[in-house]
Formats: structure tokens, C-alpha cells, sequence
């Protein structure tokens, strides 16, 4: 029974195999939470269409979408349900046709925000993680999620706004639901942002007095620019350091320790097999480097505005490009990959010597679709946005298209489906009868 609606009444609306966005057609109850609706169709040289149907119009195109309505009055929330024909064992053939599982939800339109404290071993300290729940967590417990992992997020926020990371799910419901793990606790910000955002030691300026917080105790100005801040370091207020070497143990704690942490918070629904890391800056670089040397983990990757210089000399008048470099060329990382998915993006005016950020994005994403599994604009993506510089509000303004690239939902937000032309193709076996079975399971937790 639907908490708050007095039903358990669910019906299926679709774009084909008899089905309409107008009127709906009540599913099959199991029990134990679980709906069903079976769907035998006919596949011939004109497309796909139900073959116990009194309408025989064919599906418009090669993917059928649906929604779920309760009762047949209130829609669920979020982008249609899609299935990508043709489906493999779907014939006569076969004794058991093909199950497609989904979980809707109706009710929760957003997330919800939770802190983990972990006592590292691996970056040591007491560390604060946050975690976001997106809008059906609560609502339908069947449903695990994935993971990815944000650098410079924090229970506050402070790079990346609500709006930003929830509105791709709803209301605009252009991706799957995700479970956000945020990392922003480095403690004294730069310096050890700096140590454990870097895969290797670099160049470094620091403060003579007071740190990049507090512009040097004064000695830059508040009104200082991503340039002018440099150069008061350089000539003025701040001297060469060496920094940086921790970004492995970063990921170690991450993966180690804050996804156990996770897991268990959440009752094991998190997928691990699909987790993905997003950043900015030196969070870029990480989640670059997280991708490429650690494949077997993260499947999935946005790399915005990448600090792919990393490292330089101790004034900052020479880097080296060690990810494009060195990583990217190591024979011990481009072989035995799985399948991955990795976006670049930066904006025009990154293009600051010695760092380059604009030029060197591009070069990384040219030579990572060198690699046998790579194809441009398939499974690695760059984008540049003319005129836009350096920093967290470019960021956060451009982090809803490396999200709704790499998590895009299968089908569309509005029930409408706009039609398109058909395919046409050589199909073997015309007219044989075929079939699949969608499963529908929902749980609401009460709390």
C-alpha cells in the first residue's frame, strides 16, 4: 500500500506496444512490492510493434519509453523509463524472456544531506565527509544508486551549490539519480589542499606572513585577482616551498575508508562497481589521475578546468605537465582496461602561461581517445567555454553538463515523445514474435 494515497494501483503509459501517454494500463500486483507488465512484440523490416494489440502502428524510432502512474492519476517524478530495442533473447526461442527492473518514485522531489567523521590512517586526522542522498532514498528502498566521489564539496556547499548537483535529477530530470560523496576537509585550506590534491611533489609559494585565507595577513590586496594574487606571492608577500605528494593517499582514504563509511550508512545501496570522481583545479587533475590509474575503481570521470600543469618549479615560471607527460604515456596503464567514460572541460580563457590549462585539457583529451577504447565524443568528451576564466563560480556554473554527459538518463522528461523517422535496416527472421517482461518494484521506508 502507497503511503498516503490508500492504493496499490499502478499503471504503465508508453509511446508503443499498445500503450498511450493518455490513458494507462493497469499492471500485474506480485506482492512483496513487486509490479508486472509483459510485452510481446513483432520486429519486421517496418520497426517494432505489439503483436496482440488491436492497434498495429509501429514504435516510433528504436527506443520505447514508458511511466508509471498510480492509480492512473498521480505520475511518477523523474525522466521516462526507456528500453533500447533491439533486445537480445528476446524470441521464442528462449524459455525466459529478457526482465527489465525499474523503481519509480512519486513523492520526494529532493535530497537530503548527511556528514560522515572519519579518522583517516591513510591522510590522517579527524576528517567530515558529506553525503548526498538524492530524492527517492527514503522513498523506495529497493533502489541503490551511483557513487561519485567530489572533491571540494562540503556539508556547506561551498564550491557547488544545491541547485547545481540536484537540479539534473529534478526538477529537470536529465540524469539518473547519484549519490554524492564530498571531500573538502584538508585543514589549513591551500598548503594542505595542495599536499593532497597532487599525485607528486611541485613548486610552491607560500605566505611569508599568514596564509592565502587572510591574503597574507593584508600583505595582498583583498580585491586581488587569480593574477595579480600570484604576482604579490611572487615578488611580494611569499616565498619558494615545496608541496604536494599525498593525491595517492587521498584516494586510498577515499576508497578505503570514506566508501565503507558509505556503504554502511546507507545500507550497502550504493553500486561500487560504477563509482565516479569529479573536481576542479587540482580536483580536476585528481579526478583525471583517479581515472586513468586507478580503472578498475572509477568508471566514470569529469575533469573541470584540470590543473594539468601540476608540478612546477618553486617560483612558478615552469611546469612540467606531468599527467600528459608521464601518467598518460606509462605502458603499465593502457592495458587490461574496463570501460570508462571521462569528460574534460575548461574555459577559453585559461590559457595563462606557464599553466595552459585551456591547451593542455585539449592535448589530454586527444591523447586519451589514442586509446583502443576511447572514441571522441563517445566515451571522452572536451569542452571549452569561450571567454570564461578560472574559478568555482565558472565551475559551478558548468558542472551540469559533465553531469548530465556522464549520468544521462535513458529516457527523456516529458511524457510527449516528439516522433522521429524510423530506420531502415535488414532484419533476418522477419515477423518473429519476440518478448520481454518489465518488473516494477517499489518500498516506501517509513522513518
Amino acid at each position: 500500500m502507497f503511503q498516503g494515497y490508500g492504493s496499490n494501483q499502478l499503471y504503465i503509459r508508453g509511446d508503443g506496444f499498445g500503450l498511450n501517454w493518455t490513458n494507462g494500463t493497469e499492471m500485474e500486483y506480485l506482492g512483496y512490492d513487486a509490479w508486472t507488465y509483459n510485452i510481446t512484440y513483432s520486429r519486421s523490416i517496418d520497426g517494432y510493434r505489439c503483436h496482440e494489440c488491436q492497434n498495429k502502428t509501429y514504435l516510433t524510432g528504436t527506443k520505447f519509453q514508458y511511466r508509471i502512474f498510480l492509480k492512473d492519476l498521480w505520475n511518477m517524478q523523474g525522466p521516462n523509463f526507456a528500453i533500447q530495442l533491439p533486445v537480445s533473447a528476446s524470441s521464442a526461442y528462449f524459455t525466459e524472456v529478457p526482465q527489465f527492473t525499474v523503481y519509480p518514485r512519486f513523492q520526494w522531489s529532493n535530497g537530503t544531506a548527511k556528514t560522515l567523521v572519519i579518522n583517516s590512517t591513510y591522510i590522517g586526522d579527524e576528517r567530515r565527509v558529506v553525503v548526498y542522498l538524492p530524492p527517492s532514498y527514503y522513498e523506495n528502498t529497493y533502489k541503490s544508486y551511483p557513487a561519485i566521489f567530489v572533491f571540494d564539496l562540503d556539508v556547506n556547499f561551498t564550491y557547488l551549490s544545491w541547485d547545481s548537483l540536484q537540479n539534473p535529477i529534478t526538477p529537470y530530470g536529465i540524469t539518473d539519480e547519484y549519490i554524492l560523496l564530498g571531500f573538502a576537509d584538508y585543514g589549513d585550506m591551500e598548503n594542505k589542499r595542495i599536499q593532497l590534491m597532487t599525485p607528486s611533489e611541485g613548486g610552491n609559494m607560500e605566505c611569508i606572513n599568514g596564509t592565502y585565507e587572510t591574503f597574507c595577513d593584508g600583505c595582498i590586496p583583498a580585491d586581488a585577482n587569480d593574477t595579480t594574487f600570484l604576482e604579490y606571492l611572487c615578488n611580494e608577500c611569499g616565498r619558494p616551498a615545496r608541496r604536494g605528494g599525498q593525491g595517492d593517499d587521498t584516494l586510498d582514504f577515499l576508497l578505503y575508508e570514506v566508501l565503507p563509511e558509505a556503504l554502511n550508512l546507507t545500507n550497502n545501496r550504493i553500486d561500487n562497481s560504477s563509482l565516479g570522481i569529479m573536481g576542479y583545479s587540482l580536483g580536476g587533475l585528481m579526478s583525471c589521475y583517479a581515472a586513468w590509474t586507478r580503472p578498475q575503481y572509477f568508471k566514470y570521470a569529469a575533469c573541470q578546468s584540470p590543473s594539468f600543469w601540476w608540478p612546477s618549479n618553486e617560483n612558478y615560471t615552469q611546469s612540467y605537465f606531468e599527467f600528459l607527460n608521464v601518467t598518460l604515456k606509462d605502458p603499465t596503464h593502457w592495458h587490461n582496461r574496463p570501460n570508462q567514460k571521462i569528460y574534460i572541460d575548461t574555459g577559453g580563457q585559461e590559457i595563462r602561461w606557464p599553466f595552459y590549462l585551456t591547451d593542455s585539457a585539449v592535448e589530454v583529451a586527444r591523447a586519451i581517445a589514442e586509446h583502443e577504447l576511447f572514441t571522441m565524443d563517445k566515451n571522452v568528451w572536451i569542452h571549452v567555454s569561450p571567454d570564461k576564466g578560472h574559478g568555482p563560480v565558472e565551475f559551478n556554473a558548468r558542472v551540469w553538463k559533465a553531469l548530465t554527459t556522464l549520468y544521462r538518463a535513458p529516457g527523456d522528461m516529458h511524457s510527449e515523445i516528439t516522433s522521429g523517422a524510423v530506420s531502415n535496416f535488414l532484419i533476418h527472421n522477419i515477423n518473429q514474435f519476440l518478448g520481454i517482461s518489465l518488473l516494477f518494484l517499489y518500498k516506501y521506508w517509513q522513518f
